[in-house]
């Protein structure tokens, strides 16, 4: 068997053991497809009972297939035949706990040694508790490395010949295109045998992971793939195709996912971690980076399921997609879909491709998916319906005045340089705002960029990022009560009136550089403000976001925040006024703080996670000292440290 040699190996260890009766195999769809499983088991079942002379092909009373279409029918077979006997038992492809949980009653316990192996796709169906006087064990099957990939896809399209000299680089390309998954190396080995196998075709394949090769593999794996589609709640489906509408391969922020979930109207914010955790379960994505609490922060889909998701939304209309020209004029028409993918921006700059566009009258969601276009295209706007326009890979010059004609909008993310017009508060209904700038430019306090008045009359605003600008004075009406998250900003924005009028606001993030006011003494008064915030959760200071040598921390400050970014300042010395400050605190990250001396000492007892990357080696040095002086420092968080200067 070629690759997983070290996990066939650890499972026959498992299974030898007295009295470990189970163990559940769990991985995604076509990780262990039965080509090899099969003999993986009759391997295993040589070992456990003994049998050398077991083979595949006996028909004797030895294997017992059991074919019943009731419950009823299913435990007179099982009982019947494992009565008095040891038993080894594989149910293969499990999708239900109370299935599983009820045959496990029905197993016969006159034999410690019998032995009983469940594969599933399910990793809560590996975590559950289903154990009947069984002990339970469990595996996930990994994916394949890169050699063990090549080696699978050689020996596939060339069985026991050597693979000629001019293919082999080519040849470890397209298996590592194949991201380590045996079924998709395995029909991609079967196309390219049936194909020429000259090392242009090869290279060619080899150099474009959309190449129609992997995309009739796709195709051809559908059958194995789609149960785990299937078996989604009807509230999950959505939820899992809306994540085919980015690239191929683009880890995807949760931030985003949960913003858009949220004004399609799939769930509401804090519920998008759940969600994910959930397709997690399924072995349906992969993930990329982990955030603090241990939420998923970053993931993608599989190619084979990104592949299922836009083939699954082109026949349900869930959204449809241009990638080329060739899409973009086809005889299709695109009549009652009301979410548009646009994965390249030079789409809007062909007219004929433009104006079919702008005829769709039932579009709500615009997705500008495709690689950054730092040239300015003219984006179709005519959708009046729209509620979500995501052009943040579409750059302007300036803030385009026709989409304030949009007064559905309830998601709006755009590139531009310049200001944000007054007319802005046309969009009453406007519950994210996201603006960067092409150029990104460090202002200084004398030289801030406001947002317009008006910004206040927009009640239903929840997240606020507009890169490089500041909230302007508040009239004395001026109230926004549902605005949890302010991020970006620069210092002016810092202040109690603006802060007043955001109560409920739990996340804020300052990118601006900041100075001490010039009739103040304390560097970092002009943040007393923020520290007083009773709701806020999340603070992140970067880009010099503050300036100077000390900062001392009262007592009783943010008592709520569980988040902290620190990320290149000049600060030296941190200190805090008694144990009271920061007491919710879980997650520490700092980074590029080349000066600091210290992380102190009261942040250890309550912190899950410290993350320290470049930084002062003196500080990392009395990290690790208070770490050795004291047996509790730190015994509960994980520590992260990174420096450049080891790699």
């Amino acid at each position: 068997m070629v690759g997983l040699s070290d996990q066939l190996i650890e499972i026959k260890r498992l299974l030898a053991l007295p009295y470990r009766n189970q163990i559940t195999l769990y991985g995604m769809a076509g990780i262990g497809p039965k080509y090899r499983f099969e003999r993986v088991l009759l391997d295993i079942l040589k070992q456990v009972t003994h049998h050398e002379d077991f083979d595949d092909d006996d028909d004797d009373d030895k294997k017992k297939v059991l074919i019943t279409e009731s419950l009823d029918g299913l435990r007179r077979m099982v009982y019947q035949s494992l009565k008095g006997q040891r038993y080894f038992i594989v149910v293969d492809d499990v999708w239900d706990y109370n299935f599983l949980s009820y045959f496990k009653t029905l197993l016969t316990k006159e034999y410690t040694e019998s032995k009983l192996v469940v594969t599933t796709r399910l990793k809560d169906m590996a975590d559950g508790d289903f154990s009947y006087q069984i002990s339970n064990d469990k595996c996930l099957i990994r994916f394949l490395n890169k050699k063990e990939s090549w080696e699978l896809l050689r020996h596939k399209v060339f069985d026991e010949m050597p693979c000629p000299n001019e293919l082999e680089k080519a040849g470890k390309k397209i298996a590592e295109n194949c991201e380590g998954l045996p079924l998709t190396i395995v029909k991609v080995a079967q196309i390219l045998s049936e194909s020429d196998k000259t090392a242009e075709y090869w290279n060619e394949v080899g150099a474009d992971k959309r190449h129609s090769v992997y995309v009739d593999a796709y195709d051809r794996m559908y059958k194995v793939l789609y149960p785990s589609y299937d078996y989604l709640s009807q509230e999950l489906k959505p939820i899992f195709l809306y994540m085919g509408v980015f690239p191929q391969n683009y880890e995807i922020p949760r931030s985003k996912l949960a913003k858009i979930w949220d004004v399609e109207g799939f769930c509401v914010g804090y519920q998008s971690p759940a969600k994910l955790d959930e397709l997690d379960s399924s072995s349906l994505i992969m993930l990329h980076e982990i955030g603090f609490r241990k939420r998923i922060k970053t993931c993608s889909l599989y190619s084979p399921f990104w592949h299922l998701c836009n083939k699954e939304a082109t026949k349900s209309k869930f959204f449809h997609a241009l990638n080329s020209l060739a899409d973009g004029l086809a005889e299709e028409r695109l009549e009652r879909h009301r979410r548009l993918c646009i994965r390249n921006n030079s789409l809007f700059a062909i007219k004929d491709v433009y104006d079919k566009m702008s005829s769709v009258s039932t579009v709500r969601s615009l997705l500008c998916t495709g690689p950054y276009h730092e040239y300015p295209v003219q984006v179709c706007f005519g959708f009046r319906l729209l509620r979500i326009l995501d052009a943040l890979t579409a750059r302007f010059y300036e803030f385009p005045l026709e989409v304030v004609n949009l007064i559905q909008l309830l998601y709006l993310a755009l590139t531009f340089e310049g200001k944000i017009p007054s007319s802005i508060s046309r969009l009453w209904n406007l519950r994210y705002l996201i603006v960067r700038r092409h150029l990104s430019i460090v202002k200084s306090k004398g030289n801030s960029l406001y947002m317009p008045t008006e910004i206040w009359d927009m009640k239903e605003l929840i997240h606020l990022q507009v890169t490089g600008s500041d909230l302007p004075h508040p009239r004395q009406e001026s109230f926004l009560g549902n605005l949890y998250t302010v991020l970006d900003v620069g210092s002016q924005s810092c202040t109690r009136d603006v802060f007043e009028r955001i109560p409920s606001l739990m996340k804020l993030g300052i990118r601006i550089e900041v100075g001490p006011a010039d009739d103040v003494d304390e560097p970092f008064s002009c943040f007393d403000h923020i520290s007083h915030l009773h709701n806020l959760q999340t603070l992140k200071y970067a880009c010099y976001a503050f300036r100077g040598p000390k900062w001392k921390v009262r007592q009783h400050e943010f008592q709520k925040l569980r988040f902290l970014l620190i990320e290149d300042t000049d600060l030296v010395q941190w200190t805090f006024e008694d144990h009271r400050c920061f007491k919710s605190l879980e997650t520490l990250s700092v980074k590029h703080c080349y000066k600091l001396e210290r992380i102190p000492m009261k942040f250890y007892e309550r912190l899950l996670k410290i993350e320290l990357v470049d930084c002062n080696p003196l500080a990392l040095t009395k990290l690790k000292e208070d770490r050795e002086k004291d047996k509790f420092c730190l015994s509960g968080a994980n520590l992260n440290i990174h420096s450049s200067l080891d790699e």
